[in-house]
């Protein structure tokens, strides 16, 4: 026997099912609207077939078959970081940081996706490339290469990476020394060691002004020598002048006494003696007081025996 529903059931089953196969359509409907971000380009990938588009999907909001989704990858170049322990060439332990920018190609996209699912594992095998090569540039270079030539440094390991993620289908921009740590007990060494190159050149420095300033004082006293016997050499001239000039004063003085003598010796007819004598009395007779006399023995006090 058949039972039939009152009129107002079967109204509200009709409408539950019309409203399940509203919300479904609308779920369906979502579920097929995808979005690609304007830095990614992504590869439209559908569950239920399992296949994987080989055309690339640009920026936007994109329509699909329910459930579908986009594999995902930068399109814009992508910064990341890496650091290892290594070992250097002379066999020292440092650690090594690098930042290096790469681009996953896009031509080699759905080669990539179907190699690595997604660009999480995508990056750990990236990640494991960088740090190889970080492990090579290590062993290319000594300690010290490290610092005295950061650049070669960086140029070789950006060249092995670019070498190394070959196979990933990566571009690799550029590469940039981030990070260097040394052993303490090397890094110790070398500060010690430039402190005494500093102190070395800092005594250099005060070798050459010490040099200098002698050099100074000596041209100085040399010129003070110079102004010195330049002052004793005009000095002795000017003595030498006024001597001169007085021996010719006494000589000619004496001269003219000697002509008065002798005119007087003739005049009065005397002898040497008798002309002594004669002076000697004038001396003592125009004097008005004592009267000094120094004489050497034998010389005799009086000539009047010889008038």
């Amino acid at each position: 026997m058949v039972r039939l529903l009152p009129r107002t059931h079967r109204g509200t089953c009709g409408c539950c099912s019309a409203l399940a196969v509203i919300i479904t359509g609308i779920v369906l409907l979502l579920l097929s609207f995808k979005k690609i971000s304007s830095t990614e380009v992504g590869l439209r990938y559908n569950r239920v077939a399992k296949s994987l588009a080989g055309s690339i999907t640009g920026p936007g909001l994109h329509f699909g078959p329910p459930g579908f989704k986009f594999v995902k990858f930068p399109s814009v170049y992508q910064s990341r970081n890496s650091g290892v322990r290594c070992v250097s060439n002379d066999g020292l332990p440092i650690f090594l940081g690098i930042t290096y920018q790469f681009l996953v190609n896009s031509t080699d996209l759905k080669l990539v996706a179907l190699q690595y699912h997604d660009y999480g594992k995508y990056l750990l095998v990236l990640d494991s490339a960088a740090a190889a090569s970080c492990h090579w540039a290590c062993s290319q270079f000594q300690v010290g290469d490290f610092q005295a030539e950061r650049l070669v440094v960086q140029n070789t390991t950006r060249d092995r990476l670019q070498a190394n993620v070959r196979p990933l289908r990566a571009i690799i921009l550029d590469v940039q020394l981030r990070n260097v740590t040394y052993p303490l007990a090397w890094s110790t060494a070398v500060s010690l060691k430039e402190q005494a190159s500093y102190d070395i050149t800092l005594a250099s420095q005060e070798r050459d002004q010490a040099i200098s300033r002698a050099n100074g004082e000596l041209m100085l006293a040399n010129q003070n020598a110079t102004i010195t016997i330049q002052i004793a050499q005009t000095q002795g001239n000017v003595i030498q002048a006024q001597a001169n000039y007085q021996g010719q004063a006494l000589l000619t003085q004496f001269r003219t006494e000697a002509d008065k003598a002798s005119q007087i010796q003739q005049t009065l007819n005397l002898t040497t003696e008798g002309l002594l004598a004669y002076l000697a009395n004038r001396a003592v007779g125009t004097s008005t007081g004592v009267l000094d006399v120094a004489m050497d023995a034998p010389a005799q006090l009086s000539y009047a025996t010889e008038l």
